[in-house]
């Protein structure tokens, strides 16, 4: 489960190898943003990490509704979150 955040905003994206994008079919290069440094509050970090420890746990246990094949998008500034769907790249490099 690949969980990020910057700013006021995250996002959680359940991965599973060979059945699910992964982080390249998103992400195909670096945001122009991407810093090894950058700004983030750390109630963001703990909502956006416990959406994620929920969606692995549902993996792992097989229990509830997996969010496989969807993104959940944080919005803090706005205290909301969204889904949407993703889809794998047939060119991508890494899922081939």
């Amino acid at each position: 489960v690949d969980c990020a955040m910057y700013n006021l905003d995250g996002h959680v994206l359940p991965i599973l190898p060979g059945k699910t994008p992964c982080l390249a079919c998103m992400f195909p290069e670096s945001p122009p943003h991407w810093k090894r440094r950058f700004p983030v509050i750390g109630a963001v970090s703990a909502l956006v990490a416990n959406l994620g420890v929920m969606e692995g746990l549902k993996l792992v246990a097989n229990f509830g509704t997996s969010n496989l094949g969807k993104m959940l998008l944080v919005d803090a500034d706005r205290s909301g979150i969204s889904k949407i769907a993703v889809n794998r790249r047939d060119d991508c490099t890494v899922c081939a």
